[in-house]
């Protein structure tokens, strides 16, 4: 099935809000510019547009019709300014990768063009009266966007292909154990409010290890978790791996398959019971050779981005790019049985 970014577009949205005026801009007004490269106002209006009606059909019912004003990760920034600043830097994708896709020999054929002029076209029809004037939205520059955003995804595809990093079997290896966790971080409340362990409470669980541990003499390690409410889970690792303590990876490579460490291991946060399950897990290997190569493959990715933003500037038309209004909300909305999009909440204005 091919890969038609312009498939995902056959929506239907309305606007929540009647339209106000906050100064026309032409579409063809430069935004920004890439090096010799005017970017269209239109694009750009249409592309946040876009997104802003697929954050509004997402999170409105969650955050309200204030979430664009408010401070919802705590970081001290709005929604609308941290959402601006992501959707320019992927306006400068777009554009950055289209400046260099005849080098990676992306071209988009007659037959995926014809597709995304069909695509813009059926969204025009598909859509309010309200909603292609709050969006901006011609035919022209929806197909634009969908030409824009076809080519990027073709070119991520293409710049992972020219990565030479290739992740080798011994790297991915992995091991697998089975562990049970006991806490000695103490209790946290409601209120957030943590009582820490008593240093009775904490020999206690101690010795809670060690029976577990020596009752695996004649159960398995799953067992003596049920027998003592514990609970058990794995994990799988490589050689590298920091995503677990190391004094808990050290204790399970001193271990050969199936067995159980000698003694618990103690860490600054909990006492961790481990047996080994597997000296070469396939299954996770294969699993972590992928990770490891996705990396390789976006670290090269981001060494090529940098070089060619070092290569070519990137330059906002602050005046004009601050024109992109996060004012109206926007709501999806069926279409009738013959396909027609119906009228926005709000009712249609001219």
């Amino acid at each position: 099935m091919k890969r038609f970014l312009c498939l995902a577009m056959s929506m239907v949205t309305a606007l929540c809000l009647t339209l106000t005026g906050c100064g026309s801009v032409s579409d063809d007004t430069t935004v920004a510019t890439l090096g010799d490269t005017n970017i269209p106002y239109g694009v750009a209006n249409f592309y946040v547009q876009y997104m802003q009606s697929l954050y509004d059909s997402y999170y409105l019912d969650y955050y309200g019709d204030s979430m664009w004003s408010s401070d919802l990760t705590g970081e001290g920034s709005t929604m609308e300014e941290e959402c601006r600043a992501d959707f320019l830097e992927n306006i400068e994708s777009f554009y950055r990768m289209d400046a260099h896709a005849e080098e990676y020999g992306v071209t988009l054929s007659d037959e995926e063009l014809e597709a995304i002029d069909a695509a813009a076209e059926q969204f025009m029809e598909d859509n309010s009266e309200t909603a292609i004037k709050q969006m901006g939205a011609t035919k022209e520059i929806v197909a634009e966007y969908l030409r824009l955003a076809t080519i990027e995804s073709y070119m991520f595809d293409a710049i992972y292909a020219a990565c030479d990093t290739e992740i080798t079997d011994e790297e991915a290896a992995c091991r697998t154990f089975t562990y049970i966790e006991l806490s000695l971080e103490g209790e946290t409340d409601e209120s957030g409010d943590v009582t820490e362990l008593t240093d009775e409470q904490i020999e206690n669980l101690k010795e809670e290890a060690e029976a577990i541990i020596a009752g695996t003499g004649t159960n398995d390690l799953e067992t003596m978790a049920d027998i003592y409410g514990a609970e058990t889970a794995t994990y799988s690792y490589n050689e590298g791996d920091d995503g677990m303590d190391e004094a808990v990876l050290a204790a399970a490579d001193e271990l050969s398959e199936g067995e159980v460490y000698e003694t618990y291991v103690e860490t600054d946060t909990a006492l961790y019971i481990i047996r080994l399950d597997s000296e070469y897990d396939e299954e996770a290997s294969a699993d972590k050779k992928t990770e490891l190569q996705d990396e390789a493959d976006q670290a090269y990715y981001e060494e090529v981005y940098a070089a060619w933003q070092e290569e070519v500037e990137f330059n906002v038309v602050e005046k004009v790019w601050k024109k992109i209004s996060f004012a109206h909300l926007y709501t999806y909305i069926s279409s009738d049985e013959s396909g027609d999009a119906s009228g926005d909440s709000s009712g249609d204005t001219e």
